[in-house]
């Protein structure tokens, strides 16, 4: 009974875990090309 009732929570933590290390890699990513089209724009 507390298997089932602990299991969903454990898959939700783990999924909401997996959107938080995309959407932090996709800020990261835009961070990235940010700077180099800044850069970009300095050196141009």
């Amino acid at each position: 009974m507390d298997q089932i009732l602990v299991d969903p929570e454990k898959r939700w933590n783990m999924e909401n875990q997996n959107e938080r290390i995309k959407s932090k890699a996709k800020s990261k990513d835009f961070h990235t090309k940010a700077k180099k089209t800044f850069f970009e724009a300095i050196q141009s």
